[in-house]
């Protein structure tokens, strides 16, 4: 690897945050390279001495300063700071984003339903051969025919074929 690659990695190294086959890497490297040796020491060392130090407790108002001072400089974003400190994420964003998905999840399931009465319907039309189409249409004559014997119109039917055979000749 590269100093270049191995120096942004030398914090995670310290602080043991790298993977088995990164920190055998970086320490190949820190083995040959005494310039990354020297900065991984001095990063070591600072760490140490930064970890001696004693917490600061801020005073209670520090943060309202804080605030008061970002809302000076930047007057655009004072709005928005105050409304973001304002907010209660517990009590409005988890509810709206639990509704969020439950609408998600039951868009996804109608979809889902649409599209398989949709494949049920394509399937029932494919599914129709030849044959059964020969089937169905020997059926609506077989209805047509009942329909002629019902309304004892045969021999009507005769009469007017008599006649076009008379107009034909």
């Amino acid at each position: 690897m590269k100093c270049k690659d191995i120096r942004t990695l030398l914090s995670l190294y310290i602080d043991d945050a790298l993977d088995e086959i990164g920190r055998e890497r970086v320490a190949a490297h820190l083995g040959d390279c005494a310039d990354c040796r020297r900065e991984a020491e001095i990063l070591s060392k600072t760490w140490a001495m930064l970890g001696e130090l004693d917490e600061i407790e801020p005073s209670p108002s520090y943060l309202s300063r804080f605030y008061a001072r970002l809302a000076e400089r930047r007057p655009g974003d004072a709005p928005w700071v105050e409304a973001f400190r304002g907010f209660s994420f517990r009590r409005y964003l988890l509810p709206a984003l639990a509704a969020a998905c439950l609408v998600v999840v039951i868009g996804i399931g109608v979809v889902q339903v649409q599209l398989k009465i949709a494949d049920q319907g394509r399937h029932t039309a494919v599914s129709w051969n030849g044959l059964d189409l020969e089937l169905i249409e020997s059926l609506e004559l077989a209805e047509n025919l009942e329909l002629i014997h019902v309304l004892e119109f045969l021999p009507d039917l005769e009469v007017i074929q008599a006649l076009d055979g008379m107009e034909t000749s």
